[in-house]
């Protein structure tokens, strides 16, 4: 990253209102899914079966790739926050 410190301040807070806006949306898709789980689960043999055909549906593929955004995020959050820390110790020259 050559990004400025500035820089890489205003894209995590851009990164953070990505983060939210996407774990609002996990929030609505997990609210939906202990009714429909339940839904399945009456047709299922079992819990394992229940949540596959859980995963089959539209909420619950919706629901995997928003946990892998919000993780990836997380990563690249993490990032830039370790960046920012190095570039304050070079600016202090603690490094």
């Amino acid at each position: 990253m050559t990004e400025s410190q500035p820089q890489l301040a205003e894209h995590l807070l851009g990164l953070a209102s990505d983060y939210s806006r996407l774990s609002d949306e996990l929030a609505e898709v997990l609210t939906a899914k202990p009714m429909k789980w339940i839904e399945l689960r009456a047709v299922a043999s079992s819990d394992t079966q229940a949540e596959r055909a859980w995963s089959a549906t539209e909420d619950g593929v919706k629901e995997v790739v928003l946990r892998l955004k919000v993780k990836a995020l997380e990563k690249v959050m993490s990032a830039i926050k370790t960046r920012l820390r190095v570039l304050e110790g070079e600016a202090n020259n603690l490094y």
